[in-house]
């Protein structure tokens, strides 16, 4: 799940972490984590009470709305890629381990 780093009203960061996780997360960053998925929020975002969330456009905070039925697939949609893209990324010891055994192979 994607999740808004809530610092003070002001998003710091967006995360991703299982639900499971939130509480600890919490605690641990000393933050509320939002929902980031339901307004798209992200870095830089600001809670303006009697309004809700907003973000800065060219200079002007306009105020944030649910996303769309498609917003929200396409949402799902890159949030989905995104993760799998994370379970495939090699790390960086596997790129050494790699380069070790064709360096040995030669």
């Amino acid at each position: 799940m994607r999740y808004a780093v809530n610092k003070d009203g002001f998003i710091t960061n967006v995360i991703v972490a299982k639900e499971e996780q939130k509480a600890e997360l919490e605690a641990a960053l000393g933050c509320v984590l939002e929902d980031a998925s339901e307004y798209g929020l992200q870095t830089g975002d600001l809670w303006v009470d009697g309004k809700g969330w907003t973000r800065n456009r060219d200079g002007e905070q306009y105020t944030l709305e649910p996303l769309s039925q498609e917003d929200w697939s396409q949402y799902q949609a890159l949030s989905q890629e995104l993760e799998q893209v994370k379970e495939t990324s090699v790390t960086e010891e596997e790129l050494n381990n790699a380069y070790v055994e064709g360096v040995n192979s030669l």
